[in-house]
């Protein structure tokens, strides 16, 4: 998937196991909020290594993400809404964090608790 301005679910993607690289952004600029507001459909992509969901503008949560243990880079640039980068935690592999004024908020908010 690539540039997906009318992505609303990920859900059909829980039974890809084997699935390592995603690419959801969202470069819809004439609409600047994204339809996709949920990761859930990402629990079970437990090999996913590269995920690209930048300017996912109204996703608000990286929970789902929790579950994707060998996840090595992620972009989200321009996911404002994002909360907090916690679940994030669980990902010991990842590398690349691609994020910007935008975002990090979220970011500041974890530091002190990500040590």
């Amino acid at each position: 998937m690539r540039c997906c301005t009318s992505l609303s679910s990920l859900a059909p993607l829980s039974a890809c196991i084997k699935l390592e690289v995603l690419d959801i952004c969202n470069y819809d600029f004439a609409n600047e909020v994204g339809v996709l507001v949920s990761l859930e459909g990402l629990l079970g992509c437990t090999a996913l290594k590269r995920l690209d969901m930048s300017d996912q503008t109204s996703v608000t949560s990286l929970g789902p993400l929790s579950a994707c243990v060998r996840l090595h880079t992620l972009d989200m640039m321009g996911c404002m809404r994002v909360e907090s980068v916690l679940p994030l935690r669980a990902s010991t592999q990842l590398e690349h964090l691609l994020i910007d004024d935008r975002g990090l908020g979220a970011l500041k908010a974890a530091l002190p608790r990500l040590s």
